[in-house]
């Protein structure tokens, strides 16, 4: 069994230098009459290509050398607290009441956002046409039935209230207008 021991060998001849003159944008751009062992890094792949002295340039490839040591973490800096934000209230989660409805009612611009409490027996919640009170797509009014029995919430003429109907006692319903005298009822 042959043995292999650390004895170095005899050192060889220095290697060529090559002469790094500096980069162009594509190996179409090497130069032409470069003296041999120029060296030129191509952006376009980021190799090294190397000139013969002849007008032949030899790809050396990637010269990238060994990963170097992580450096220290910068400064912790902590800059100082904003202003809150324009919707960042409490109150503006909190859902504010009309007064409360004894009879027949139709929504107006005032009840947006807000609970519509009703009271009464047979009452219905009328959403008026858009030619009456123009509410911005996306407007949301919420009913709230307080009373013993039943309310109803209905368009008037032209007006569609899709899933309009009965409001059961002590429900509460979000009416969403999604269009012109188009209006969605979800319990």
């Amino acid at each position: 069994m042959a043995r292999f021991g650390t004895r170095r060998g005899a050192t060889g001849p220095p290697g060529t230098d090559i002469h790094f003159i500096g980069s162009v944008a594509d190996a179409a751009s090497l130069p032409a009459g470069a003296a041999s062992n120029d060296a030129y890094i191509v952006d376009a792949d980021g190799n090294l290509y190397v000139s013969n002295g002849n007008e032949v340039w030899t790809d050396a490839g990637q010269i990238v050398g060994p990963d170097g040591p992580q450096g220290p973490a910068g400064p912790s800096v902590t800059g100082a607290t904003g202003p809150p934000g324009a919707d960042g209230s409490y109150e503006s989660m909190l859902l504010l009441e009309t007064a409360i409805r004894t009879s027949n009612h139709t929504a107006t611009l005032e009840d947006v956002g807000k609970v519509v409490p009703m009271n009464g027996t047979t009452l219905t919640l009328f959403i008026p046409l858009e030619s009456q009170v123009n509410f911005p797509i996306g407007s949301v009014i919420y009913a709230y039935d307080m009373g013993a029995a039943t309310f109803t919430v209905s368009g008037v003429a032209g007006v569609i209230v899709r899933n309009g109907g009965t409001v059961p006692q002590f429900q509460t319903v979000t009416i969403r207008k999604r269009a012109a005298n188009e209006w969605v009822m979800q319990l």
